[in-house]
């Protein structure tokens, strides 16, 4: 499988690999509990989570439903 793909290639992959690791380290340093890791220590402020809330709502709607009204 790897033989299909250059040098570059297989380089932007780990560099990939490597930051997703990174940075995963380093915010997960900042939790203290499964509580603060999951609910974010419940400090977001309520017009926030709704405002994500909606937004997941609204790309989930345009996921399943753009290619439908496409075809």
């Amino acid at each position: 499988m790897l033989d299909q793909y250059s040098f570059a290639d297989v380089l932007v992959f780990v560099a990939y690999g490597l930051l997703l690791l990174g940075s995963g380290w380093l915010f997960n340093r900042q939790s203290n509990s499964t509580q603060d890791y999951f609910l974010g220590g419940n400090k977001m402020p309520m017009w926030v989570v709704a405002i994500s809330v909606l937004a997941t709502s609204q790309s989930a709607a345009t996921f399943l439903g753009g290619p439908d009204q496409g075809y």
